[in-house]
């Protein structure tokens, strides 16, 4: 009986030891991982964006910085999903090694392109354009909004070409506004109109995907000589 005893305090004593936090075994139950933490922020134009980590949106804000905190050590797949100036998605295999680190999100106006840059890197200068605002992608919504408030192409047209004149918007922004009219004749008018305005009017063909027949993206196209 007394060993029985003897045996069960021994194990409660034991039990009780590895409970403190001192104890080695302690330490290994409760170990915290260490984690890293990545920045990304806008380096131009106020690049707004969101995030997805591994196929997770981060936040469902468009935001020009975001901070991903715990990351956990080894690769992970970021996508930036760019809002403003441009409709544009990117994506980079990273390693997390460090325990933070920071890439500017960098959209080059001129030629259409999406670039993460490490900040510890050579930022390389980007050609834009000089003493222009850009529309945001809140005004251009706003001009969405009050275009669509005309019940009619022809007021709704009206309006376009008013609230467009001498902005400075992108062609996925004009493509945006083209969505307003109900119909294809409408809305070659706004796109023959809105072309200069356009400052990327490389890319102002994918405005004339909003067009449902072929004849109409060929008047678009003869109009504007491309």
């Amino acid at each position: 009986m007394k060993k029985t005893i003897l045996l069960i305090l021994l194990c409660l004593s034991y039990a009780i030891s590895i409970a403190q936090p001192g104890h080695p075994h302690h330490n290994k139950a409760h170990s915290v991982p260490p984690t890293a933490s990545l920045t990304l922020t806008s380096f131009h134009h106020n690049e707004s964006f969101m995030v997805y980590v591994d196929g997770n949106l981060l936040s469902p804000k468009i935001l020009s910085d975001v901070t991903i905190p715990n990351l956990s050590l080894g690769p992970h797949d970021i996508y930036v999903v760019l809002k403003y100036p441009a409709d544009k998605i990117t994506m980079m295999h990273y390693d997390a090694h460090t325990l933070t680190e920071t890439f500017f999100v960098s959209y080059d106006v001129v030629h259409n392109h999406l670039e993460l840059i490490p900040q510890h890197a050579n930022t390389p200068a980007i050609p834009q354009p000089q003493g222009v605002h850009i529309c945001t992608f809140e005004e251009v919504e706003h001009i969405y909004q009050q275009i669509c408030k005309e019940s009619f192409d022809d007021g709704r047209l009206s309006v376009a070409k008013s609230l467009v004149t001498n902005k400075h918007l992108g062609s996925h922004q004009i493509k945006r506004l083209t969505q307003a009219f109900k119909f294809d004749d409408t809305k070659v008018q706004f796109l023959k109109y809105a072309y200069s305005y356009c400052i990327d009017p490389n890319n102002y063909a994918d405005c004339l995907e909003e067009l449902s027949f072929d004849s109409d993206r060929k008047r678009v196209r003869e109009f504007l000589g491309f």
